[in-house]
């Protein structure tokens, strides 16, 4: 058994990109949000958190971010997933779907929870960028 401990030293460790806070973001249509901004605005108006029932949380949706995903990308999400702190409240837009926070619903989902705590937008803020290959006017 000792042999096998030593040997297993031996082996590299796969490294993750993971994602910072500051990574993160939303895109509506060709609009983009930083995570920052979206709670800039929840602050701005002055809103509380709430209890959202995990219930609600759509499981059947497709996420843009997870499609066509390699292995390393897929573990990348895990990663974020186990790591996300589920205390801070989701970011709901202002049509109620989820502008950050799916890893958390995720995350509080897996470890059993029945609610995660919530801001749902009253209003979107200014965006902070736009595709500029978008036909839509602003």
């Amino acid at each position: 058994m000792e042999y096998k401990e030593k040997q297993d030293e031996h082996f590299q460790k796969v490294e993750l990109d993971g994602c910072k806070f500051d990574e993160s973001s939303y895109v509506r249509g060709a609009y983009h949000y930083t995570a920052a901004s979206l709670y800039r605005h929840a602050n701005k108006l002055g809103l509380k958190p709430f209890k959202y029932p995990l219930a609600c949380f759509d499981l059947s949706s497709e996420q843009s971010s997870m499609h066509d995903l390699n292995l390393y990308d897929f573990a990348n999400h895990v990663k974020r997933v186990m790591e996300t702190d589920i205390n801070i409240p989701i970011i709901l837009d202002d049509c109620s779907q989820i502008a950050d926070g799916i890893h958390r619903c995720i995350r509080a989902i897996c470890d059993g929870k029945s609610y995660i705590m919530a801001y749902r937008l009253t209003s979107m803020p200014e965006y902070d960028y736009k595709d500029s290959e978008s036909e839509e006017d602003d």
